[in-house]
């Protein structure tokens, strides 16, 4: 379901930049039902592992925004303190395939 909700609020934000509230506002248009606060760690994290998300401060509101989503998600580009841990974990799992295969 988390995923879930991390596609759909890049959709969001790649329209224009959004406030959290109006993130949240969205979600539960599209039959997601999470509170606010969730919405704000999901931002967060996503912007904390992806390259391009961030927030601003204009006056007293924060809005969240999205700098170009690539036209298929999987070519979003990590942040490079994420992209050393996939690629460990990458390697760890195909040596556990191959395990897998020769027992």
């Amino acid at each position: 379901m988390q995923i879930r909700r991390w596609f759909y609020i890049l959709q969001i934000l790649e329209k224009r930049p959004k406030t959290t509230f109006r993130i949240h506002h969205e979600l539960e248009q599209l039959r997601i039902y999470v509170c606010l606060r969730t919405v704000e760690r999901d931002l967060d994290a996503i912007s904390s592992i992806f390259m391009g998300i961030y927030s601003e401060r204009s006056e007293r509101q924060v809005f969240w925004r999205l700098d170009g989503l690539p036209n298929n998600i999987a070519q979003l580009k990590l942040k490079s303190h994420w992209e050393n841990k996939v690629t460990s974990a990458g390697m760890a799992s195909s040596n556990e395939s191959e395990y897998k295969k020769v027992a």
